[in-house]
């Protein structure tokens, strides 16, 4: 309960006084349709990277290649039923050519297969309110890619292409001033977190307890967070040199300032050391096992070059409803 040490009933009363206030002052369904169509216009071209792949050199027409090639060649085949490309048989060295087809223009774009065509918000979720400022809410907000051909729903693409254009959502947080909403910028937390530690201490005076700002925000961002978005946010922490924030997703019972020390260490000679190659970053995060307490993540890892792929395996634990990485 966040009101420790008060009587059963008052706590239902400041329950139900509490959802009145936030029902009464709460984003209206206009201005949660508005922010959610504006965080998603903010992050598309982002966000629609994530329809891409980069496990072949799709710029290079033709491509010409040896009949003994399994793998490239059941994959051109592939592309092949969808337009992509076309197969014009073979050359004087026996090799296989395969050129751009009607639909290449729309699918290989820098380089890369991006097998959709748009993003669109699916629905947005006003959240339940636990407490806290009236001035803060949070919106789940559900976006879906468009435009995906038949092709790549079944058989070899979408084996490929796994979870990576599955329907998503993301957690907004939202703050009001002067009675209109928009997302919460960190100055804008910072700010009602300074107010609630003000109030909190002469609630603690007179009561023996205060609300929590910094444990509500956690909440709100830790919200809906599974092991896949952890292990993503983990590596691409790493891949963007933001140590600390790598740090704060490793378990708590696995650090300590000894610990995070040399971690830290390790991570940037890691990095200094793969300066001169070509930067690897998450493409795709799949959840292998899961249970309760425990996951196991399968990592994409790709070159910007786009000429290799590689794969890792990371295991998270869950601590207080919260998932972390596991280095053990």
């Amino acid at each position: 309960m966040l009101w420790a040490g008060i009587a059963a009933l008052v706590v239902v009363m400041a329950a139900v006084a509490g959802w009145a206030l936030l029902a009464n002052g709460s984003p209206s369904s206009k201005d949660q349709d508005r922010l959610a169509r504006e965080w998603l216009a903010r992050n598309k071209e982002d966000l629609m990277q994530s329809a891409c792949i980069r496990n072949f050199p799709y710029a290079t027409n033709p491509v010409n290649v040896d009949p003994w090639n399994t793998n490239t060649r059941v994959w051109l085949e592939a592309l092949v039923a969808g337009g992509v490309y076309e197969s014009r048989g073979t050359n004087t060295s026996g090799s296989l050519v395969f050129a751009h087809g009607p639909n290449a223009q729309r699918h290989i774009q820098n380089g890369r297969l991006c097998l959709a065509d748009n993003l669109e918000v699916s629905d947005v979720t006003l959240q339940p309110q636990d407490g806290g400022d009236d001035r803060l809410a949070r919106l789940l907000v559900g976006f879906a890619w468009t435009g995906v051909p038949e092709f790549a729903k079944a058989g070899r693409v979408a084996q490929e292409l796994g979870n990576k254009l599955s329907p998503r959502s993301e957690m907004l947080v939202l703050v009001r001033n002067d009675g209109d909403w928009a997302e919460a910028a960190p100055a804008d937390l910072l700010a009602l977190a300074g107010k609630s530690r003000e109030g909190a201490a002469a609630s603690s005076a007179t009561t023996g307890s205060g609300f929590d700002m910094g444990r509500w925000l956690s909440g709100l961002f830790a919200f809906g967070s599974g092991p896949a978005q952890t292990a993503e946010a983990f590596y691409q922490a790493l891949e963007q040199g933001k140590i600390k924030d790598a740090l704060a997703l490793i378990h708590p019972a696995q650090r300590s300032p000894e610990v995070d020390e040399k971690m830290q260490l390790m991570m940037t000679t890691a990095r200094m050391k793969a300066a001169g190659d070509s930067t690897a970053f998450p493409t795709n995060a799949v959840v292998v096992q899961e249970d309760d307490t425990s996951a196991l993540v399968r990592m994409e890892l790709d070159r910007a070059d786009g000429r290799m792929k590689t794969e890792q395996r990371i295991r998270l634990l869950k601590h207080e409803g919260r998932w972390y990485v596991s280095l053990q």
